[in-house]
């Protein structure tokens, strides 16, 4: 899920994740633009089951943050590397 024009100032972001959380709705992958304008784009992933709540749940608060928009996206991948040998790199 990807949300436009998050304003960093205030309780955008706390108030984005705790409506998530208040669902039981777990994200994961978080990253964020650098900041223009006192805003960034920020992105996450969720579990693919509760994709479609999470994108309306998202919805319902973007006016009360002040974000511009919402879309999702699930042509993505998440590759994940453990092992010995990594604590090395």
């Amino acid at each position: 899920i990807t949300i436009d024009r998050v304003p960093l100032a205030g309780t955008a972001l706390f108030d984005i994740f705790s409506h998530l959380a208040a669902e039981r709705i777990s994200t994961d992958m978080i990253s964020q633009t650098t900041a223009s304008d006192g805003n960034v784009t920020l992105s996450f992933t969720v579990g693919d089951d509760v994709s479609d709540r999470a994108l309306e749940l998202v919805r319902q608060i973007l006016p009360k943050v002040g974000a511009r928009g919402a879309s999702i996206d699930r042509n993505i991948a998440k590759v994940s590397v453990v092992g010995v040998g990594m604590q090395y790199h």
